[in-house]
């Protein structure tokens, strides 16, 4: 991360904040604010209403989430206080090793994700699951997923033009079989983007382009119990900031980035 000197501190340097996402319509001056794009002192940021939130790294000062309450928001870069700015509202992120965890999430994600402003009722959630001879078991990713007969489409993360995808069917019906289990050839434990649709001939599973992809970790079963745990424990925290009007892509970013931390280890990085 780059470092500046602040003009009214002599001598004094601190890292650079930087964009970890930013909907369309935020501005420092004229400049668009984008994922990863390193922000000036100044000028201050600038939004309206209806433009989704802003998330700033901002090194040993924190992760900040900035949300326009009022047309002409506005804010400096990293302000802790919404006193400091006109319109906005600030949140800070409290979970330990963010930083960390979004430079694993650029890895993972390096463009803008386009998230829907709520979720398909029907679609996978991001989570962990359980790989046993048996199996993967998706039920975790399944939980807004109506009783049905489905196929689901992977890819590892990071995606890429040459990245495989595998699919598989499942006839997922909870009264009959709870953990959803469905067994992919030759899947690693690792870090899939999971979509779903409707079994076809052509193509062999025609899934939803308009939904947003779910993110799932498969983790080995001797590794499972840890990995949930702490993913579990994270995911207190998140629900605490959706109670407090975060909006659905700040709370994807944040699913995302400690999915790609706790994905790691899993892969042996």
């Amino acid at each position: 991360m780059a470092l500046v000197c602040v003009a009214a501190q002599a001598a004094f340097c601190q890292q650079a904040p930087r964009v970890i996402s930013a909907g369309p319509g935020w501005l420092q001056g004229n400049t668009k604010l984008a994922k990863n794009l390193t922000l000036q002192p100044r000028p201050q940021l600038t939004g309206s209403v209806g433009t989704a939130d802003l998330i700033l790294d901002c090194g040993n000062r924190g992760s900040f989430v900035y949300q326009c309450v009022a047309n002409g928001c506005s804010v400096p870069p990293c302000s802790e206080t919404e006193s400091a700015g006109t319109g906005v509202s600030v949140h800070r992120l409290a979970f330990p090793g963010l930083t960390e965890m979004f430079s694993k999430l650029g890895r993972r994600e390096p463009a803008e994700l386009s998230v829907a402003g709520v979720r398909g009722s029907g679609g996978p959630s991001d989570a962990v699951a359980m790989q046993t001879t048996q199996g993967v078991h998706w039920a975790p990713a399944l939980t807004r997923v109506l009783d049905g007969h489905y196929c689901f489409r992977l890819a590892h993360l990071p995606v890429s033009s040459s990245s495989p995808s595998q699919t598989f069917v499942l006839d997922w019906d909870k009264s009959v079989e709870r953990e959803g289990i469905a067994a992919v050839p030759n899947m690693a434990p690792g870090l899939y983007e999971l979509e779903k649709g409707t079994p076809g001939t052509n193509p062999i599973c025609c899934v939803d382009t308009n939904a947003t992809p779910a993110w799932v970790l498969v983790v080995s079963q001797s590794g499972f119990q840890a990995v949930n745990k702490e993913w579990e424990d994270n995911l207190a925290q998140i629900e605490d900031l959706e109670q407090s009007g975060a909006s659905t892509s700040t709370l994807t970013t944040l699913r995302h980035a400690i999915l790609a931390s706790l994905a790691d280890p899993v892969e042996g990085r």
